[in-house]
């Protein structure tokens, strides 16, 4: 609840991310819920679901457990990187995988590059949605209406994607009234990284992938854009130029 100033020498204490926890329970039960309403998918049969749904609790119980060590030892950003990325390495032995990239109309196969790619997406949809942390309910809003727009696009065959997306809206509505501003639960560190990580999931289940840069990550990607040329031109205005009517002081 400190907050930061410009010139100041003394941060804040680590990050307690209460509403990380939330969402991982939350997450976890639905997830355990879901296993009865296992529906047909284009490519999994039941033991796959199983398998998938094992691989993505614990990748995030691993993530949430050392990213938390991590955060009470003040570790960097590289050693939370390592996290997420060992975390998307147990997903993927459990078969959670990118197996094709398609690149216009010509879909490749990825063969021994699957999984190196699988642990890039993951991290990098996890990073990108920690950048909104700090605003006041932006996070979960962003994550539920991308999870939103996977459900429209998703059809009735990719079950299993179906179910994760059902399993993520439960927690994410539970946290939203807890963080709208004036934000009562906080989301930060390891925590604010956790809805990315299951929505990277629910785009390698649902094989939405292009759609989800095209749909999601683009337009947010511009709107970071716009709005730091937006903070960047206001500090320019209130720190860096001189009052009018005022002169500048030696």
């Amino acid at each position: 609840m400190t907050p930061r100033r410009l010139g100041r020498k003394r941060f804040p204490k680590p990050p307690t991310s209460e509403g990380g926890a939330a969402f991982l329970f939350g997450f976890l039960a639905c997830l355990a819920v879901s296993t009865a309403y296992f529906d047909r998918d284009l490519l999994l049969d039941l033991q796959g679901m199983r398998s998938h749904h094992l691989g993505l609790a614990f990748g995030l119980c691993w993530v949430w457990v050392a990213g938390r060590w991590g955060d009470a030892k003040g570790y960097p950003h590289p050693f939370t990187l390592l996290v997420l990325m060992v975390g998307a390495a147990i997903a993927a032995g459990f078969g959670l995988t990118i197996h094709t990239l398609r690149i216009g109309e010509r879909v490749f196969e990825l063969g021994g590059l699957a999984v190196p790619f699988t642990l890039l997406w993951m991290v990098a949809v996890s990073e990108f949605f920690r950048l909104f942390d700090g605003l006041d309910g932006l996070l979960v809003g962003l994550v539920l209406c991308a999870i939103g727009l996977q459900l429209v696009v998703l059809s009735e065959e990719e079950g299993y994607a179906r179910i994760l997306c059902h399993a993520a809206l439960p927690p994410l509505l539970g946290l939203l009234p807890y963080r709208v501003y004036p934000a009562r639960i906080e989301l930060r560190g390891i925590g604010a990284r956790l809805p990315g990580f299951v929505f990277s999931a629910i785009t390698m289940a649902g094989r939405e992938k292009a759609f989800t840069t095209k749909a999601v990550l683009l337009p947010t990607l511009v709107l970071i854009a716009v709005f730091s040329l937006l903070v960047l031109w206001v500090l320019e205005q209130q720190l860096f130029l001189p009052r009018k009517g005022k002169g500048t002081s030696s």
